[in-house]
């Protein structure tokens, strides 16, 4: 059974100034956020997309800005590397949308060390079906299934592609809630990361 989802808009990780209080200079430090070790650093936790086949065939409907950002975020996926999928949520010029709080990064850390396995779900999204929606510019939404109005109108060969992801017992959640709502990330045809919303 899946836990209830939320969302939240997420920016950059936060940069703060932080004056020495010994020295009187001044210096600057990033701000995380997230589960810590005892030396300060996020334990380690095993790539979820570590051998995942990413299917990487160049595809044609996608603008060349957008097909070289879906490869570039499959590359960084399978490795885990966060803070290159995190400078890339930073590089739009709206606000990142996800749910992983004001810093994705350690958000997909925590996620990776609970199992919820954000870096597989978003290899499996990004080598799938595929819908694009015109919203004043063109939206390449992952996957296809989140691009139709109600879940009743997703075909059976689409809902199948999601397996990888889900059961066939989950698509009762789906039809509850009449869309769905479940994994999903979006690129813009200019090659901005738009969203990865993680369904939780």
């Amino acid at each position: 059974m899946r836990l209830s989802r939320y969302r939240l808009l997420a920016t950059t990780a936060v940069v703060a100034a932080l004056a020495s209080a010994c020295s009187g200079t001044t210096s600057t430090t990033t701000v995380t956020a997230g589960p810590t070790s005892s030396s300060g650093s996020p334990p380690a936790a095993e790539c979820s997309a570590t051998g995942v086949d990413p299917v990487t065939e160049e595809r044609t409907n996608l603008t060349e800005q957008a097909e070289a950002m879906r490869l570039a975020l499959i590359d960084a996926a399978r490795e885990c590397d966060f803070d290159a999928l995190a400078a890339f949520a930073s590089e739009g010029s709206e606000s990142f949308g996800s749910n992983g709080g004001s810093d994705v990064a350690a958000a997909w850390i925590e996620g990776e060390q609970l199992g919820e396995e954000p870096m597989r779900n978003l290899v499996i999204l990004l080598r799938g079906t595929m819908g694009t929606v015109a919203v004043g510019t063109i939206e390449y939404r992952f996957p296809s299934a989140a691009g139709f109005e109600s879940w009743a109108d997703v075909p059976e060969n689409l809902r199948t592609r999601l397996e990888p992801m889900y059961s066939r017992d989950d698509w009762a959640d789906f039809e509850a809630a009449g869309i769905y709502d479940g994994h999903r990330t979006t690129i813009a045809d200019s090659g901005e990361w738009l969203s990865y919303f993680v369904d939780r």
